[in-house]
């Protein structure tokens, strides 16, 4: 109960003690004898919102005694319907509901309050409404110390209800994805306690979506003839953000007032936010009026909330592209349904295409109705420009030649390369980093496939086949629709019958034995290292992952039939994606397999550190660590959630790792496909 009503009590109360007294005197020179020495009266009667919600809960009755019994019979109970306020009485309410001792009905206090239902959002009425107690039977419903408290008609009761704050909503007028209008809705009628505009002081603090406070804004002035209160031009939010998010108000104490003059001190105990700001477009990629854009990159549309997935993002339907390039792949979500990400035949070259979002079939996924389409006003439509295609070829928006060229540095002419070894095929590209490689062997006149899609990191680890004499590398650039450029050795590598002759020795460069055996896959029976019977050997076959009864280490079999063992199940899943993948071998197999180095993770699938290093670390292709230098490039390489993709790997093993450059920019290195921690600790 608010200090004021507790002052407005005291003053009744004081009032109706004195009546008392002097009307005491009086009744002892009267002859007449009576049950009462005083009969009761009511000196207050109101109404209140105790629980702040915006509707009336309780009728309290202040009588001059203290009650001692308050039975609730809803036939003893009337109220004038004819009043706009549309109270019901459902009850008597013992259970001191203004947390102030009082309306308990023990003989402790004067105060009975009734409990009642009436109109929601309204705590206040031009015409008040009126009550009236009739105890039409025998039994005394209501008593005070001196028995039975008599009928009571024609009751007006008064405003005691402070007005509440009910709805808090946020509106993006300008679409650029930040609140900037609020609008308060109050239960009725209101104004600044000391009848002055408002201040923003008066809302004690305002949160926005993105959990910033409102720094400033320009204030509406109810001036006691209006339920709302408007702020425009707001500032503070930073980041794009339509959603309700964080929004909230609180802090609020007996700033706000009613015709009454009712104020009390959290009106905003049960405020609701509203979103009535629609959803906008934050960014797009490739950006708008960029140019010299990738013909085979994703395209992806960020939004301000989370949006409805239900219908996809498709082509034609969402968003149409013009000239529509064709090959539409299934659209993806991610970042809690924020960001849309679809794939596509590659663009033409040099061609300015036109993309256009469809505001009638795309909205967020929640929102006060009729505020949930997408506002695209200000992105759509939206364009950007390809890059050329050829060698030497000119952009059309730039002036300066967009040259491709590329370079095989290793092998180049003179090398000798023995079969199954593990040779490094280099290569320089420039501009560097862009687009993909396909690798070619010649043999004979013909050129062999060795790899094709390989991201253009300038190296690619080649395991050298049988009978390769006399042959060159081809190195492809292709940005998957044409081929930029494209270069071979300089001269042959494996001149004549050298490679027959060569050691498999990538241990040893001294090379003194110049023969090798061909590996061969191990077969018939061996003898098992844990029983030491004769078991079959189980047939394997290069890239099979195995373990064996007796053991629960997982292997890799390599192309020269060593066993590589996997130093956890992370790593392993950067290879695999089930472990319905490993094959049960014999335990007498791993022993006619040669134990090699351990598997590290897979290049390009995960980031990596060691607890003891607060560095993370991108796996390059040749196994060395390159630490990425700030988490802006992280963020730029792989996403706001970069930190899903790194995983543990034991100090131990570090050393088995190579050390690269530093990443320093999103252009030093090439993705692949990724997985998340989660996705690789099955």
């Amino acid at each position: 109960m608010s200090e004021k009503l507790r002052n407005r009590l005291t003053s009744y109360i004081g009032t109706a003690v004195i009546f008392m007294m002097v009307f005491g005197v009086m009744w002892q020179a009267m002859p007449v004898p009576v049950a009462h020495a005083v009969a009761d009266t009511i000196v207050l009667q109101f109404y209140l919102d105790i629980d702040k919600d915006g509707e009336v809960d309780h009728i309290v009755l202040v009588f001059s005694e203290n009650v001692t019994q308050c039975l609730y019979e809803a036939e003893d109970w009337t109220v004038n319907t004819s009043s706009e306020m549309n109270l019901s009485i459902t009850g008597i309410d013992t259970s001191d509901p203004a947390a102030d001792g009082n309306g308990v009905c023990d003989g402790t206090d004067a105060m009975l309050f009734l409990s009642v239902t009436s109109d929601a959002d309204e705590t206040n009425a031009a015409t008040n409404p009126v009550i009236s107690y009739d105890n039409d039977d025998a039994d005394n419903s209501l008593q005070d110390a001196l028995g039975n408290i008599t009928n009571k008609t024609s009751l007006t009761i008064s405003d005691q209800a402070a007005p509440a704050l009910l709805t808090l909503t946020i509106q993006d007028s300008n679409s650029d994805g930040l609140i900037d209008t609020i609008v308060t809705g109050w239960s009725e009628n209101v104004d600044t306690d000391d009848s002055a505009p408002p201040v923003l002081a008066d809302f004690g603090t305002i949160v926005l979506p993105d959990g910033q406070n409102v720094s400033s804004a320009t204030i509406s002035d109810p001036a006691g003839v209006s339920p709302f209160v408007t702020l425009t031009s707001v500032v503070g939010q930073v980041t794009e953000n339509t959603a309700v998010g964080s929004t909230i108000v609180s802090g609020m104490s007996n700033e706000w007032k009613d015709a009454a003059s009712n104020a009390t001190l959290s009106p905003d105990t049960n405020v609701s936010a509203v979103d009535q700001a629609k959803p906008v477009i934050v960014s797009s990629v490739p950006v708008a009026s960029s140019s010299v854009q990738s013909r085979t990159n994703a395209l992806s549309w960020t939004f301000s909330e989370a949006m409805a997935t239900g219908g996809g993002w498709v082509h034609a339907s969402e968003f149409t592209a013009a000239p529509d390039p064709g090959g539409w792949g299934t659209a993806v979500w991610s970042n809690g349904d924020t960001t849309v990400t679809t794939t596509h035949a590659p663009f033409l070259c040099i061609t300015e295409y036109d993309i256009t979002t469809d505001d009638t079939v795309i909205a967020a996924a929640v929102g006060e109705g009729g505020y949930t389409a997408l506002d695209d006003s200000l992105t759509s439509p939206y364009s950007f420009t390809t890059m050329s295609c050829g060698t030497a070829s000119t952009s059309a928006t730039e002036s300066t030649e967009t040259t491709y060229e590329i370079d095989v540095l290793t092998p180049n002419g003179g090398e000798t390369l023995a079969e199954g070894e593990e040779y490094e095929i280099t290569w320089e590209a420039s501009p560097e980093g862009m687009y993909y490689i396909d690798l070619f062997y010649l043999d004979g006149d013909d050129y062999i496939e060795i790899a094709t899609n390989e991201t253009n990191d300038g190296s690619y680890d080649w395991t050298v086949p049988a009978d390769v004499e006399d042959s060159m590398i081809k190195v492809v650039w292709t940005d998957l629709a044409e081929e930029l450029d494209s270069d071979t050795s300089d001269a042959a590598f494996n001149a004549g019958d050298t490679a027959d002759d060569t050691a498999d020795d990538t241990a040893d460069d001294t090379a003194a034995d110049d023969t090798t055996d061909e590996a061969v896959a191990p077969s018939g029976t061996g003898i098992s290292p844990v029983t030491g019977e004769e078991e079959e050997i189980t047939a394997v076959e290069p890239g099979d992952f195995i373990t064996s009864p007796s053991f629960s280490t997982v292997y890799y079999v390599t192309e020269s039939y060593e066993r590589r063992a996997f130093i956890s199940s992370a790593v392993f899943f950067t290879y695999a994606d089930s472990y319905d993948e490993i094959m049960d071998v014999t335990d007498a197999t791993l022993t006619e397999l040669e134990l090699g180095s351990n598997m590290l993770p897979n290049p390009g699938v995960v980031l990596v550190k060691v607890q003891s290093d607060a560095k993370t670390y991108a796996v390059d292709s040749n196994y060395d660590l390159r630490w990425i230098t700030s988490e802006e490039i992280a963020i730029e390489l792989y996403g706001d959630d970069w930190a899903d993709y790194i995983i543990d790997v034991e100090a131990t093993f570090f050393a088995s790792f190579g050390a690269g450059d530093d990443v320093d920019s999103s252009d030093d290195i090439t993705l692949v496909d990724m997985k998340t921690r989660e996705e690789v600790s099955q």
